[in-house]
């Protein structure tokens, strides 16, 4: 749910026999890179109802209780909710480009207690940190996909080529 340019989406075909990415950002998914054992929907009539895993990658921030409990309905009895969020430390490259944000208003904390819902229980939590690495192209994705950094990004750059000016921006650094 929420799977932006499906690098997540991808990374569960390993896991399993199909795997559906589901982001209401039709530019993301059309930026989708094409798998046999995936499919890729921005409209979520084309979701069905019997899914094993549920999977909120970096996406429960954005989600309202109504809208989750309509994910839930997707969900087959006895299946699995995995909700996995991070939060990417921008300021260097954000510099770089010359952008600088004040406050980030996104709920990195958010998690199964936000809802009311019953069908649930948490059996883990943890908060870590780690390094990544991505290549360009992944890093432009990642940058387009913040909300809060989307009105900045179109202000820069010519917003009818967003992701090609992005990318050859932070190509020169």
């Amino acid at each position: 749910i929420g799977c932006g340019t499906g690098n997540s989406t991808l990374e569960l075909v390993k896991y399993c026999e199909s795997v559906t990415g589901y982001d209401p950002n039709t530019a993301m998914i059309q930026r989708c890179e094409h798998h046999p054992k995936v499919g890729f929907t921005g409209k979520i009539s084309d979701l069905k109802e019997n899914y094993n895993l549920l999977v909120f990658f970096g996406s429960l921030h954005y989600i309202n209780a109504k809208d989750f409990s309509l994910y839930e309905k997707k969900l087959k009895n006895g299946g699995f909710l995995l909700c996995a969020d991070f939060e990417i430390l921008y300021n260097t490259i954000l510099a770089k480009l010359e952008l600088y944000l004040t406050e980030i208003d996104y709920g990195h904390n958010k998690n199964l207690t936000s809802y009311n819902s019953k069908s649930f229980e948490i059996t883990r939590t943890e908060k870590f940190k780690t390094l990544f690495y991505c290549n360009l192209s992944e890093l432009t994705h990642l940058l387009l996909s913040e909300t809060f950094l989307r009105t900045k990004l179109i202000d820069k750059y010519d917003s009818t080529h967003l992701f090609e000016n992005l990318k050859k921006d932070l190509n020169s650094h």
